[in-house]
């Protein structure tokens, strides 16, 4: 059996003020740590993270390099 982790980051970020998933914790942005959890775990396959549409390849490059296959969607 596989499976898929499903991270939603698709906010817009208007009742916030800033789109909180590219906003950086110790240096990190917090997307990343989040997708990095689920990347190290031993029992997730692959990763899937909605994104805002206006940012999927901003998405794709700040999760480059990880060592589980990741898929970045549309979503909001």
């Amino acid at each position: 059996m596989r499976i898929s982790a499903v991270i939603t980051a698709g906010g817009s970020g208007q009742r916030f003020g800033a789109k909180k998933q590219y906003l950086e914790l110790a240096g990190v942005p917090i997307l990343r740590r989040t997708v990095q959890v689920f990347a190290d775990h031993p029992q997730i396959d692959a990763i899937v993270v909605t994104a805002p549409a206006d940012d999927l390849a901003a998405t794709e490059t700040l999760l480059a390099g990880l060592n589980k296959p990741c898929q970045v969607v549309a979503g909001g």
